[in-house]
């Protein structure tokens, strides 16, 4: 017998454990890519590369 667990959203919508994780994973690669295109814009405008940043991150 399968259990379907039953949460509440942001806006209290009822909605299954599977799509609720579904629903954060999509918003998080989302915001990741969004990370990216802001660290590269950012890189451009202040003459830095990526790797350098990285590196200096990395220390």
């Amino acid at each position: 017998m399968v259990r379907f667990e039953i949460f509440r959203t942001e806006r209290g919508e009822r909605q299954s454990r599977r799509l609720l994780i579904r629903r954060v994973k999509k918003k998080n690669r989302k915001i990741s890519a969004m990370c990216t295109v802001i660290n590269e814009l950012a890189c451009r405008v202040w003459g830095i590369s990526l790797r350098a940043l990285k590196e200096d991150w990395a220390h």
